[in-house]
């Protein structure tokens, strides 16, 4: 019972983890499309920062919700993982001969 309890813990974690990680990639991207805009401008605008990073917050939890509720989180990052391209699966079919 401990057991089951431990790893459930454990698998909780992980799917926290990668969701975060899946939320997270659009607020770096608008983060940088912050300092690119106070680069323009010549100076640090704070609103501009705070708006663009809360504008990719939004857009990163709806980004992972979209995943979570379409695809599942661990089939979605097992697609990107094992693509036959990454896998290597496609190499070892035209050595074998198969196309």
């Amino acid at each position: 019972m401990g057991e089951r309890m431990f790893l459930a813990f454990v698998a909780g974690i992980v799917m926290l983890f990668k969701w975060v990680a899946l939320a997270i990639g659009p607020v770096l991207a608008m983060g940088i499309v912050a300092l690119m805009i106070s680069d323009f401008q010549d100076k640090i605008v704070p609103s501009v920062i705070i708006s663009c990073l809360s504008l990719g917050l939004v857009m990163g939890i709806v980004l992972a919700e979209y995943v979570r509720r379409r695809f599942g989180i661990i089939k979605f990052d097992g697609k990107l993982y094992a693509h036959k391209e990454i896998d290597g699966l496609q190499s070892m079919t035209r050595k074998a001969g198969e196309y």
